[in-house]
């Protein structure tokens, strides 16, 4: 073949193609663009996983079974039944179905396990339903149970039509992507720890959070869909606490107190390569020290004519009095009104724990006062972070 002839059979190929593709629009069909199908098959289940958001001091799990992919057969995607389900009677049956299974009565059995000190958490799981009628159902919780005689009894999970999702206002439905918060999964009929019955009309509704903190059998969440919905994945974010048993706490300055102007000053102090020693997140000091309380008295006195100026006490001013009380366990208080009972019964009526904010700009307080250690931490409060003190709000 000549290059000539090449040439013009390209060429009439594109015009065909392109009269073609004209015709097609040109009758209202639509048009999709090869950049238009990547965007329609972007993670959107991923995006909001990853943009779920947990306080600083928690720590944030992501955990997924099946893959994000539109229900594409592509790809070996198999559901993984916690352990203690896969009886003699069950296990080939469990194990042989798998994600986008488009095949009529299977049974979509998995599990997560959460670590525990769950703090909120959210579920989410794309499904679709083939067939013209839909009485299908979603069980999230312990799935054990669901075959038992006294289920009704046992009922520690949260069991619903999935035709039924999308106008239950505790779920959030986009498309075929559906998805709540822990704290929104109700297991309606189960009386919590210490309820006499799942029916008295006083008890309080346990979620899908109560169950994991105080009834999953080893933190484990089953799953289970069926028979005619086909599951493109399911996943579970959840936001872990950090372990207590730290309280937040400052250091005297090495300064305090002034011998001439009689101030005191406390702060987070700064360690080696400029590391703050305290934590304002989670506490830094065991709470079954024994260490002073920081305690404060707020008479709203203006920073001190000698501080105005060339020194950054007046930063730090708190306008009140400092003192600091004999050594206690931080462990001593069960809530923030106990520890400031101890200064009040120490110093008088007025009298607070000293809080990381009562100086301007946190980190440091200064004040008129004496502290009694020359070295050491003294315990103090903050206000909004719930995981940095012994005693809580």
């Amino acid at each position: 073949m000549t290059r000539s002839l090449r040439i013009l059979l390209i060429t009439v190929s594109f015009l065909v193609g392109a009269t073609a593709l004209f015709l097609w629009s040109g009758m209202g069909f639509p048009v999709a663009s090869p950049a238009r199908l990547a965007s329609d098959l972007t993670p959107q289940g991923m995006q909001i996983l990853n943009d779920f958001q947990c306080h600083p001091a928690e720590t944030k799990h992501v955990i997924v079974r099946g893959v994000e992919d539109y229900f594409s057969p592509a790809g070996d995607e198999p559901v993984t039944p916690h352990p203690r389900l896969l009886t003699p009677r069950l296990k080939s049956f469990l194990l042989a179905s798998q994600y986008d299974n488009s095949q009529p009565d299977h049974l979509i059995y998995d599990y997560f396990q959460a670590e525990g000190r769950v703090a909120k958490g959210l579920f989410m799981i794309r499904m679709k339903a083939f067939g013209v009628t839909n009485n299908d159902t979603l069980a999230i919780g312990n799935i054990e149970n669901l075959t038992k005689p006294t289920r009704v009894k046992d009922h520690d999970y949260f069991l619903t039509e999935i035709s039924s999702l999308g106008s239950n206002p505790n779920w959030s439905r986009q498309g075929n992507l559906y998805s709540a918060p822990f704290i929104n999964i109700y297991f309606d009929g189960y009386a919590l720890p210490g309820q006499t019955s799942q029916n008295d009309n006083n008890a309080e509704r346990h979620t899908l959070l109560d169950y994991v903190n105080l009834e999953a059998p080893q933190g484990v969440i089953d799953v289970t869909v069926q028979d005619d919905t086909s599951v493109d994945f399911t996943a579970i974010a959840y936001c872990q606490e950090p372990e207590a048993g730290l309280g937040l706490t400052f250091t005297r300055a090495a300064s305090s107190p002034e011998p001439i102007t009689g101030i005191a000053v406390a702060s987070c102090d700064t360690g080696a390569e400029n590391q703050y020693t305290c934590n304002a997140w989670v506490g830094d000091t065991g709470c079954d020290k024994n260490i002073p309380v920081l305690c404060f008295w707020d008479i709203d006195a203006p920073v001190p004519r000698s501080k105005r100026r060339g020194d950054d006490t007046s930063g730090s001013w708190s306008g009140g009095i400092l003192a600091s009380t004999p050594p206690v366990k931080g462990s001593q208080f069960q809530t923030i009104t106990e520890a400031n009972a101890y200064c009040a019964r120490q110093f008088g009526k007025g009298w607070r724990v000293a809080s990381y904010h009562d100086g301007s700009y946190g980190k440091k307080i200064s004040g008129f006062g004496a502290l009694r250690a020359k070295q050491g931490r003294y315990w103090i409060d903050i206000k909004d972070q719930p995981y940095a003190t012994c005693w809580s709000r």
